[in-house]
């Protein structure tokens, strides 16, 4: 017996028929119906769509990714700095090691999602020398506030060969100007041909705004996004809205109140 709440009934079948784990299924939904679901012992002789070879994805928060693919300590680093200049040449090998020991089996490069509310509260600082700065007291928590990432934060996108990459820009704090800023370091940097899409804002239905205010915002940013980056109308690569599945008003997923799209 398997519990899902919440979860995209057609995704996680496709997982266990891809894993080849799958014969027959007895799933109890979250309001508690039973569902049982037979799975063909063999492929089907129909024509049918393959599971993409890419079809398992990676995320980190911004701040965790440079851990993960960082290493070496910046000469300028400080107590209130936490930064490690990931470069080509000086990646992190234990995580390039995990990453590849699950591309190896897949045989697909990996498709990486960087970003969430670790930069969603962050600001761009062109100036900056170290790729993060993590302000004072904020340096233990989980996900901290108001950090700022540098040029140099980039480098990191490069250590993972051949990766596709979603960037996450900030938008919680509705600085446009700085936003903008720092897609265009993301997309000069990373490269237009490694960046399979464009997310703007992260969990916006915590920000407290009513759903048709985000839409404005988004509709004009993003449309400021394609004019920074030079985008054409066949190179929209906005990535959908990702919700939060605790919100911040009531800490369950669901909750009433909670945005419905």
């Amino acid at each position: 017996m398997l519990s899902i709440f919440q979860m995209d009934l057609n995704i996680f079948i496709a997982v266990l028929l891809y894993s080849g784990y799958a014969s027959g299924i007895v799933l109890e939904t979250h309001q508690n119906e039973a569902l049982s679901i037979s799975v063909p012992a063999s492929m089907p002789t129909a024509d049918i769509e393959p599971i993409s070879r890419d079809f398992a994805a990676f995320a980190f928060e911004e701040r965790s990714f440079y851990y993960y693919f960082g290493m070496q300590k910046t000469a300028t680093s400080q107590s209130s700095t936490e930064s490690f200049a990931g470069t080509p040449n000086n990646p992190n090998t234990f995580s390039k090691n995990l990453l590849n020991a699950i591309t190896a089996k897949t045989n697909a490069a990996p498709n990486v999602r960087v970003g969430g509310s670790s930069l969603d509260d962050s600001q761009y600082n062109p100036s900056q020398p170290d790729p993060i700065k993590i302000p004072p007291g904020e340096e233990n928590a989980g996900i901290p506030n108001n950090m700022t990432f540098g040029p140099s934060y980039f480098d990191a996108f490069a250590t993972i060969p051949n990766a596709k990459y979603v960037v996450d820009i900030p938008m919680k704090k509705n600085k446009l100007a700085n936003s903008k800023a720092f897609a265009k370091a993301a997309y000069n940097k990373i490269g237009a041909d490694n960046i399979v899409g464009l997310e703007i804002g992260n969990e916006p239905d915590n920000y407290g705004l009513s759903k048709q205010v985000y839409v404005n915002r988004w509709k004009k940013w993003s449309a400021q996004m394609m004019q920074t980056l030079d985008l054409g109308e066949q190179k929209k690569i906005f990535q959908a809205v990702c919700l939060a599945s605790q919100t911040g008003k009531t800490g369950s997923p669901g909750a009433p109140g909670g945005w419905r799209v």
